[in-house]
């Protein structure tokens, strides 16, 4: 509920234009814990462990056919995985992430106003986003 409420409240000032800067919301892999956050060769942030309590995990049974699977929504119970929250101003940057094991992952990425949602992937060695 409190990261609902602070996420509404960020949107506002983003939209109020009292805020210069933009929030990103980053997500990132079990490997992502722990990674090192920049912007432009600044250090901004650090991204934080959690481990799913798995609320809303859910495995069920799909028939495809002949064949039947399992299959699974949401995170398993003790599936570890990373988040942050930073600010960039508007404008064209490199974001950096570098893991603990020095694996590194960059991509210029152009920041306009409005939400912006991430995920790092080390295993994949990819960074996505809106």
């Amino acid at each position: 509920m409190k990261k609902l409420l602070a996420i509404l409240s960020l949107t506002v000032l983003t939209f109020s234009g009292c805020s210069s800067s933009v929030w990103i919301l980053i997500s990132g892999d079990s490997e992502a814990v722990g990674a090192e956050i920049f912007i432009d060769d600044q250090k901004v942030g650090v991204m934080a462990k959690h481990v799913a309590d798995g609320s809303g995990y859910k495995e069920f049974l799909v028939l495809d056919g002949d064949t039947i699977r399992r299959e699974s929504t949401g995170l398993k119970p003790g599936h570890i995985f990373s988040s942050a929250e930073i600010e960039a101003p508007p404008g064209k940057h490199k974001f950096s992430f570098v893991n603990r094991d020095g694996k590194r992952l960059g991509k210029e990425i152009i920041i306009e106003r409005g939400e912006h949602y991430w995920y790092v992937s080390f295993e994949n060695m990819k960074i996505r986003h809106n």
